[in-house]
């Protein structure tokens, strides 16, 4: 009879200990014609992050891509920027979203553009920046971005040195700007020497004219007839083309040959309108050069000539106009190299050359010390070989000489 009385009180201790766990599924759905939810079930967040991109950029131009959308990012090294920019590119079907960004030893911050930068000022903010996307009203964050920094003890000369060859790749080597370089050094060279022969030319026959109208000038006045009247009103025209060429600025010259006297002609022709434009200009100055020349040279070198049995014209050409160039070829070198530098207002009327391509590259990076530094470089070197080459010129002519 004991024994049966303990074995009912056990069992009825089970039946109370149980019925707290099998009432819960015993409950019946408020709503009968759904199915009862369980707790451990849960409707999943939308996952935004899809809908968002995100850039890196150093201050060095410079873009760190991050490995993946939410999760660990770029090692940037501060030895290679002091400042990095954050990019954000957002899908017009976002909720209204706020960014909130960590630095080390700073509270959160909430930025107000998708497009902020993170400046280090001192060592405490190297470390890991984290970036939180969340939703304005709810706060649910849609993606997270961690982005690890790296401090190194770095002089500064080295970070000068770094932040210098950042600011070259961007101007020069980033989107290959320096093709524009090399394009416009090609039109540049190819400006200066096509002018500089049509100069020569230009200038050698109005100074020929000039030169034998001053110096027979008595004799052609006494012989009178339509010679005379002939080299005069050929003189009058070589005075007023030196009048009018040196009397107005390159700048002019250009582009009333470009815009009014060529403006019909298509834009292929360009380089060889500012050729035409340039030699006019130049031939006038090789003409004053090359006649000063001429008229310096004694008036026994004519004689010597006649003696020989030329007549003027080939005294000129095989006496006089040697001499002349031997005597002119330093101030002529200068002319060339005036030349040189003359061509880089060919911008004005389109032209690709040195120069246009340098201001090209500041409006493209909106930095105007390197491209105009490296263009004046590039000049600088160009002018020193051309001088070097003239000098040595000169001492092979003063070796024929003796």
């Amino acid at each position: 009879m004991m024994k049966k009385t303990q074995k009912l009180l056990i069992v009825l201790l089970l039946f109370l200990f149980l019925l707290p766990a099998t009432s819960v599924y015993a409950e019946p759905s408020l709503n009968p014609e759904e199915p009862a939810s369980s707790d451990t079930e849960s409707t999943p967040a939308k996952d935004y992050s899809s809908l968002i991109s995100l850039t890196v950029v150093g201050d060095n131009g410079k873009i760190y891509k991050l490995k993946q959308l939410s999760g660990s990012g770029s090692l940037i090294s501060m030895s290679e920027v002091n400042t990095i920019s954050f990019v954000f590119k957002m899908d017009k079907s976002l909720p209204a979203t706020k960014i909130v960004y960590t630095a080390k030893g700073e509270e959160p911050k909430e930025v107000t553009s998708t497009n902020f930068s993170v400046l280090f000022i001192s060592e405490k903010q190297y470390g890991d920046i984290n970036v939180n996307v969340c939703d304005k009203q709810t706060g649910e964050i849609f993606a997270t971005y961690t982005v690890n920094v790296s401090y190194r003890e770095t002089g500064k000369l080295e970070l000068a040195f770094w932040k210098a060859l950042g600011e070259l790749h961007n101007t020069f080597i980033a989107e290959q700007r320096y093709v524009m370089l090399l394009q416009g050094l090609k039109n540049t060279l190819i400006l200066t020497f096509a002018s500089g022969v049509l100069g020569l030319l230009i200038g050698t026959v109005v100074a020929s004219v000039r030169s034998t109208f001053d110096k027979n000038r008595e004799s052609y006045e006494k012989r009178g007839g339509f010679f005379y009247l002939f080299i005069r009103f050929l003189n009058g025209v070589c005075k007023l083309y030196l009048t009018v060429i040196r009397g107005t600025p390159v700048v002019c010259q250009l582009l009333i040959f470009s815009f009014v006297i060529f403006s019909s002609l298509p834009t292929e022709l360009d380089v060889l309108i500012a050729i035409i434009a340039f030699g006019i200009n130049s031939g006038a100055y090789v003409a004053e050069i090359f006649r000063g020349g001429i008229m310096a040279i004694d008036h026994g070198q004519f004689e010597a000539g006649r003696s020989l049995g030329f007549n003027y014209f080939e005294t000129m050409v095989y006496i006089i106009i040697p001499q002349m160039f031997k005597a002119t070829l330093p101030t002529l070198c200068n002319e060339f190299i005036t030349l040189l530098k003359e061509t880089s207002i060919a911008g004005y009327v389109g032209l690709m050359d040195l120069t246009k391509a340098g201001d090209r590259i500041r409006g493209a990076t909106f930095s105007a010390f390197l491209p105009l530094i490296g263009v004046a470089l590039i000049y600088l070197l160009l002018v020193t070989v051309l001088t070097k080459l003239v000098e040595k010129l000169e001492v092979k002519l003063r070796k024929s000489e003796r």
